[in-house]
């Protein structure tokens, strides 16, 4: 069977490119392991900073639908941490294990300014920043599934 071969009248050829000139950004449904890290890599590194670990992380991702092992958590940071240091030469190596003290630099620590002993205000303040990054975090996941699942 053979096609006709397309033809559009110069009137509806500028409607069309009108039509796709003006269309919105379409919302992405479904993200990468790769493409999942990249959006929520701040909060991340906030929770390896308040003492979660990458395993702690994953789980967390898995619990919203996502799946990511540590180490291709790990090797992601590393990945963002490079680009974002305007290194472009890549050098194949083999992926260690994230520290999440070098990594956590990037973001902002909270330091105590005094050893106190009880529930002091430093400390109130890294729960508080704690309990902030976990549900921008379970935000975001939600999000992420939710976008998945239509």
């Amino acid at each position: 069977m053979t096609q006709k071969p397309l033809k559009i009248t110069a009137k509806g050829l500028e409607g069309l490119r009108a039509e796709l000139a003006a269309l919105p950004p379409k919302p992405k449904a479904d993200y990468s392991a790769r493409e999942m890290v990249a959006e929520i890599e701040v909060i991340i590194r906030n929770a390896l900073a308040l003492g979660y670990d990458l395993q702690d992380i994953a789980e967390m991702v898995g619990q919203h639908g996502g799946q990511i092992n540590p180490s291709t958590l790990s090797t992601y940071l590393r990945e963002l941490a490079t680009k974002s240091q305007g290194t472009t030469t890549k050098r194949k190596t083999k992926a260690g294990p994230l520290d999440a003290t070098s990594t956590a630099t990037l973001v902002s620590k909270v330091k105590p300014k005094s050893k106190q002993t009880g529930l002091g205000s430093t400390h109130a303040e890294t729960n508080r920043d704690h309990q902030q990054a976990v549900a921008e975090l379970d935000e975001l996941l939600d999000q992420m599934s939710s976008t998945s699942a239509s």
